[in-house]
């Protein structure tokens, strides 16, 4: 099953790619859901349907893959997940569906989450603000409850990328990030 949805995510994120800093090669897209897969694993995921929505958790948002495709193809509790995670919905309603999913869908989000933050600088200065402001106000005390060594990475990663404010600020110079924390 991992394997298949490895294959399905590749598929059809195939051509599209990630947000790179100016003067930076865009990486393929899929590195992304093979991160979350990685960090999924790393604490302690084994569940095949699980690791199957790290794999697929944008592609209904991001591809033209159907949730009927998924559905045939996985079964329901994976299609029920990917379509949880995906962003259909205005951000208050989007955590309080995050926030009432089982944990496996939980700590999807949460390995997403981790991949966003270890690579804020190549967001716009309002997407830094927004993922900074979402992940200390709601992923990271969800983080802290259910994983908190995800939840210690999370601080660890912001930590690291306030400490590279020179890089912030030519980067993105009309930044207000300072002021958030």
């Amino acid at each position: 099953m991992i394997d298949k949805a490895q294959d399905m995510a590749t598929i059809y994120h195939h051509g599209q790619f990630r947000r790179s800093l100016p003067g930076q090669e865009p990486f393929p897209y899929i590195i992304h859901p093979a991160k979350v897969v990685h960090y999924l694993q790393k604490y302690g995921i084994d569940d095949e349907e699980v690791l199957a929505i790290g794999w697929l958790h944008d592609t209904l948002e991001d591809t033209c893959l159907t949730y009927e495709h998924i559905h045939a193809t996985f079964g329901s509790r994976v299609a029920q997940g990917v379509r949880l995670l995906t962003r259909d919905v205005d951000n208050k309603t989007y955590k309080e569906r995050i926030a009432a999913a089982e944990r496996g869908i939980q700590m999807v989000k949460l390995a997403d989450t981790l991949h966003n933050i270890k690579t804020l600088e190549i967001f716009s200065p309002s997407g830094i603000e927004r993922k900074v402001e979402d992940c200390y106000n709601f992923y990271l005390p969800l983080a802290e409850r259910i994983c908190p060594p995800l939840a210690e990475k999370m601080r660890l990663y912001l930590r690291k990328f306030l400490g590279r404010e020179s890089i912030l600020s030519e980067t993105h110079p009309s930044s207000s990030l300072p002021s958030l924390l």
